[in-house]
């Protein structure tokens, strides 16, 4: 629970925010200015919020592309826990653009055009296994639909609000509807999305 006070010139107010459930307060000591205000958040605890690491597999593979190598570490980390041997394969353009990270029993780089490793995409490059993770770019989760449709793949898509109101992050499923990234995914069984909906790459470059 973390429990704070601030101090304002003209206001003073108070800050609680207790983690489970997760609650945000803010209230004002003001008379003038009487605002109390809380916020439920979606659990963090949400079964689809993360990857499914229950045991059962012996082996896993870890895809990832791009961006999509942050949450590979910590996935990386629950799988040995589960007693899983882990390979990870990531995959970029080009030896320049690969990440620094690298962790796994094994670890299997990839370039497009060869610069180092193997020598085509990651999803080509990654061998069979019980269990299969991946986040990246849209067209290569959509390739992994089509190799592993029971595969568990963390979808890249922009998010605005993170509270499942502005709709930012709608996921197109198979089965018709959308779902709301932040709020029923992440992560998807990756037969279950309609990959033709979704952008095949989605830009993050930063203007002036």
């Amino acid at each position: 629970m973390l429990d704070e006070s601030i101090q304002h010139p003209d206001f003073a107010f108070k800050l609680k925010l207790s983690l489970s459930p997760l609650k945000l307060t803010l209230k004002s000591s003001q008379k003038s200015l009487a605002i109390k205000e809380s916020f439920a958040m979606a659990d963090p605890q949400n079964a689809q919020a993360s990857f499914d690491l229950a045991s059962g597999p012996q082996t896993a593979v870890l895809v990832s592309g791009g961006l999509g190598v942050a949450p590979m570490p910590l996935a990386a980390r629950d799988a040995r826990a589960a007693g899983m041997q882990v390979t990870w394969v990531h995959g970029a353009r080009t030896a320049d653009e690969l990440c620094t990270e690298a962790d796994g029993d094994e670890v299997i780089w990839a370039t497009d055009d060869g610069s180092h490793g193997f020598a085509g995409t990651a999803v080509a490059a990654v061998p069979d296994a019980d269990l299969v993770l991946a986040c990246g770019p849209n067209r290569m989760l959509a390739a992994v639909a089509l190799r592993w449709p029971e595969a568990q793949v963390a979808v890249e898509t922009y998010m605005g609000c993170g509270t499942g109101v502005c709709l930012g992050c709608a996921v197109p499923l198979e089965r018709g509807g959308y779902d709301r990234a932040c709020k029923e995914g992440p992560v998807y069984r990756a037969a279950d999305i309609e990959w033709s909906m979704l952008p095949v790459h989605l830009p993050y470059a930063i203007t002036a």
